[in-house]
This record gives structure tokens, C-alpha cells and sequence, in this order.
């Protein structure tokens, strides 16, 4: 596995536990991983859907299989 999908699939992980399960746009997954392009977001996403890390909910939504975020108070 590459270096840089692990990163993207760390900062989706750390991101979506920050934000209430939110999930991050391509801009911030851009600016926190260090990525020049949108199109290679998309690949390294598509990478990580074909391999069952990850899943697409809507436009922007990405879900963690087997996993649950919970609002905190």
C-alpha cells in the first residue's frame, strides 16, 4: 500500500473523528496530505472504496465500514 493512501486514509480517520463524523472535502484532504491535484484525491479514494477501507455516501459523505461516530457533549 502506498505511503500516501495510508495518509489520506489517517487524516479521513482523524478528520471524521474531529468533526462528528463529518467527512473532509477534496480542498482539505488536499491541504492536510500535501496532494497537487484533485484528480489524484479521486484516484487514491477510488483505491481505498476498491479495497473496502472506505465507502461513499452522496457527494461528500465517506464512510468507514464498521465504524460509528458519536456527537460528544
Amino acid at each position: 500500500m502506498s505511503s500516501k493512501k495510508e495518509e489520506v486514509y489517517q487524516f479521513i480517520m482523524q478528520y471524521k473523528s474531529k468533526h462528528n463524523g463529518l467527512s473532509p472535502s477534496y480542498d482539505q484532504i488536499r491541504e492536510g496530505c500535501s496532494i497537487s491535484s484533485k484528480n489524484s484525491i479521486a484516484l487514491i479514494l477510488r483505491e481505498l472504496i476498491n479495497e473496502g477501507r472506505i465507502g461513499r455516501e452522496g457527494t461528500r459523505g465517506i464512510s468507514i465500514p464498521n465504524s460509528e461516530w458519536i456527537m460528544k457533549e
